[in-house]
């Protein structure tokens, strides 16, 4: 060290150089001591003309950062030390005096870079949001850990539990209604800044706002615990009326409100979305009761109302993700076990589908609901979730009035409208389709957990559906059904699982039947018949006594076996139809020459006799029928399933029962008809 001195002592000058050393030390410090005043009015002023922007309860506390204002009177502190040292005329410290001018004159502007950079980050929109967050999470965990602190004290006098909620935690919030005073004011600035930056057109800063009101109510959730108290229908219960939530729902509201007025459709997207992952929040709230999601359902109703709003004023893009907003909330709901309080959003979408579907300019919103409604659907089907069956048929209801609505749009004859539209939900090519998840179901039918009655309920109200689309002479009519043959399927599938409770096996097979029989439930004239034929109908009631002697239903083959035959005679004699008489007939005899089918000969022979003598008048279409049964032609293409199904069975014997079949149709002259 006293190398170092003399070193530097004779590098300056020695002695003589105490009054340079003092004139340096004056003049840098009086230097400083400007450029801090300047840097600090600098930085004041961009901090003052930026933080107007915010909304005035943080105006205040942004302007006077503790940090910021550190820093700076550190540098003045600094600044005037430097000056001060200029006093000192000793020169045995002169060289410290001057290694201490060059780390304090690095610190000082050190300390200026720090202030600029502070000053940049609590002018940006995202810190301030930051901090606001930060400070109500801080504020949220206080209390928590005193409510803790106050529980465990009071363990040995505490009221009785039930084990479900934290008596302790609601005697303490209870007593102190004031916990939530800051986060609630935070809410209030996340939503202004949301609000006022969504105005500007900056969905950054907006989305980033409406993070931090999820983020605070996230933290106010975790710090309520099993402190929440359900509402009751009978009696005002203390507690359960939380302000806090519903502050925040109805701050969004009006953000939501004010986007719609002002036609913002990426606010009010973003408002939305932000009510849909409340509404999940709020889900997952412990009320000690595992079917009450009080507030959950609250949100609910703010988005289903927020949707239909923007349905009214025709914002087609905001109605489409609301939506999916809704189904995403649904399923959340579905999920925790609150299946019954979801029907308020299953509803609002049937509503919002039906609306949508008797308007051309909104028809994807109606695909969008329909989507919505298959992915709620398969989820109740496949889920065990309590008291799913009442949410299962509200998402019934809701896709027949989707439905309804689409059917009741005119359009061509040929063209595939409809089926497009509602291609989610009974077409069957996609993987995604409800058809497509139904055979995961009928897989899962062998698990004890699900419940085998929800498709008997979910396929109940297709009648009028079916009714309503053939009267339309819609292209719906062939999904339809091909649709109802699947579920038809699936039922008879589940009906024989091992898996499956005897006392609903005898309902189940005599649901699908029933599905079978509704093909045919329909009016009996000759464009109706034309459009189920052209639709396939013939082939899928074939397919059908295919499927349930597969699946091991005998009564199942015999029911359907006689549909078909009703059917090909009903057809047969409606105009010049005779060749859908050809077709059935065709493919009961080749059920009856299969192994276990329907009928012997014999049998299939008086059936056809006792369908003849009921259609009087109708003899020469009998006539044309046994003709084309005598001559044999091909039946259809390739994928015709009758044709195909037709190469299994010997020819000779197939021959020689179809001409036995065309004699009771058209016998020779003066041959009675026998069997």
């Amino acid at each position: 060290m006293a190398l170092f001195d003399d070193a530097l002592g004779r590098l300056i000058g020695g002695d003589t150089a105490v009054e340079p050393v003092a004139d340096l030390l004056l003049q840098t410090g009086a230097a400083l001591i400007g450029a801090t005043t300047l840097a600090f009015t600098l930085v004041m002023f961009t901090m003052q003309v930026n933080v107007e922007r915010m909304p005035y309860g943080l105006f205040r506390r942004f302007s006077a950062d503790p940090p910021l204002i550190g820093a700076f009177g550190l540098t003045f502190l600094l600044s005037i030390s430097i000056a001060g040292a200029s006093i000192i005329r000793s020169a045995h410290l002169v060289p410290w005096l001057l290694l201490g001018l060059v780390w304090t004159t690095a610190a000082i502007l050190g300390l200026i870079l720090f202030a600029y950079r502070r000053a940049l980050r609590l002018i940006s929109p995202a810190e301030q949001l930051g901090l606001v967050v930060r400070g109500a999470q801080r504020s949220l965990a206080w209390w928590d850990r005193r409510a803790a602190r106050t529980a465990r004290r009071r363990s040995s006098r505490a009221a009785p539990s039930d084990g479900n909620r934290d008596h302790a935690r609601i005697a303490f919030l209870l007593a102190n209604p004031e916990w939530t005073a800051a986060s609630r004011k935070a809410v209030e600035h996340a939503v202004a800044y949301a609000r006022r930056y969504a105005e500007a057109g900056d969905y950054d800063v907006c989305l980033v706002a409406l993070n931090g009101l999820l983020a605070i109510n996230l933290a106010y959730v975790r710090a309520r615990g099993r402190s929440f108290v359900p509402t009751s229908p009978f009696f005002d219960v203390p507690g359960s009326d939380d302000y806090f939530l519903t502050h925040s729902l109805e701050e969004l509201r009006q953000f939501v409100d004010v986007a719609l007025a002002r036609g913002d459709e990426r606010q009010a997207r973003l408002g939305l979305e932000a009510c849909s992952m409340l509404c999940s929040q709020y889900a997952a709230v412990d009320y000690g009761l595992p079917q009450t999601m009080t507030h959950a359902s609250l949100a609910m109703s703010y988005l289903t109302g927020a949707v239909q709003s923007a349905v009214a004023r025709g914002m087609t893009d905001v109605v489409m993700e609301g939506a999916r907003y809704i189904g995403r909330s649904v399923h959340a709901m579905v999920v925790r076990d609150g299946a019954l309080d979801a029907t308020t959003g299953i509803e609002a979408l049937g509503a919002i589908g039906e609306t949508a579907a008797k308007t051309p300019e909104a028809s994807p919103v109606a695909q969008v609901v329909v989507g919505q409604l298959v992915d709620i659907t398969s989820l109740l089907l496949l889920s065990p979730a309590h008291r799913g069956r009442l949410a299962l048929q509200s998402t019934v209801d809701a896709l027949m009035r989707t439905s309804q609505g689409v059917l009741a749009q005119r359009v061509p004859r040929l063209a595939r409208v409809h089926s497009m539209m509602l291609a989610a939900y009974f077409g069957l090519t996609s993987h995604s389709s409800l058809v497509a998840r139904l055979t995961e179901y009928t897989n899962s039918a062998f698990d004890e957990a699900a419940d085998p009655t929800r498709v008997a309920n979910y396929a109940e109200p297709l009648k009028s559906l079916f009714l309503t689309s053939m009267a339309v002479r819609s292209s719906l009519t062939f999904d339809l059904i091909a649709w109802i043959s699947h579920v038809a399927e699936v039922l008879l599938g589940v009906a024989t699982a091992a898996h499956c409770p005897e006392n609903l096996r005898s309902r189940l097979e005599r649901e699908g039947i029933g599905l079978g029989q509704l093909l045919t439930w329909v009016p009996e004239d000759a464009e109706t018949i034309e459009h189920l034929d052209h639709s396939s109908l013939t082939e899928q009631l074939f397919l059908l006594v295919v499927m349930a002697h597969r699946r091991g239903s005998e009564k199942g083959v015999v029911e359907l076996a006689r549909v078909l035959l009703g059917w090909a005679f009903a057809a047969g004699c409606a105009g010049r139809r005779w060749p859908v008489l050809v077709r059935g007939l065709t493919g009961l005899a080749v059920l009856t020459l299969r192994p276990d089918g329907p009928y012997d000969p014999q049998g299939l022979k008086l059936a056809v006799l006792e369908e003849i003598g009921r259609r009087k008048g109708s003899e020469a279409n009998f006539q044309r029928a046994a003709e084309q049964l005598r001559r044999g032609s091909r039946l259809g293409s390739s994928l015709d399933a009758i044709a195909n199904a037709a190469e299994s069975v010997p020819k000779n014997q197939l021959d020689r029962l179809k001409e036995e079949l065309a004699e009771l149709l058209s016998p020779p002259p003066g041959l009675p008809r026998d069997a």
